[in-house]
């Protein structure tokens, strides 16, 4: 049997750096007590840019569907994470915008998460950081939609 050749496993190096962050992120959510999972933070991510948003938005951004962001919003709201309040503008829809509590967390884990990518690009040059992302960007844009 001929040895694997590195193209015919691409994905296993992004896939062992990908488990590794979500396991380390879990970990510091945990020391910190902080009641989410990384995929919250992501949610928490997106309402955070967007200064609010509708569970319609997060779905569209994030990929997932709807009955799943509405689980994963309600999971945060009763966490004191998010909040929730009718839109001004449409009263049929829900505003969601971070609690004090969550702004922190937010914040908290956006520095833990620089600490770690400091640390995982301490090897690589400026260049091949920017190779990197550059690289990564493109394979991202090729994924497959999830409709």
């Amino acid at each position: 049997m001929p040895a694997p050749r590195p193209e015919d496993d691409l994905l296993q190096p992004v896939i062992d750096v990908f488990n590794g962050y979500r396991g380390w992120m879990q970990r510091v959510l945990d020391e910190q007590g902080i009641a989410a999972s990384p995929l919250d933070l992501w949610l928490m991510a997106v309402v955070a840019e967007g200064e609010g948003c509708s569970q319609q938005q997060l779905a569209q951004v994030t990929g997932r569907d709807k009955a799943q962001v509405t689980r994963m919003a309600a999971r945060l709201v009763e966490a004191g994470l998010l909040q929730r309040a009718p839109d001004a503008a449409d009263g049929r829809r829900w505003r969601l915008t971070l609690t004090d509590a969550g702004k922190a967390a937010h914040r908290q884990m956006q520095r833990q998460r620089k600490r770690l990518a400091a640390t995982l690009a301490a090897d690589l040059s400026a260049e091949e950081q920017a190779t990197l992302t550059r690289l990564l960007g493109r394979m991202a844009a090729r994924l497959p939609s999830a409709d």
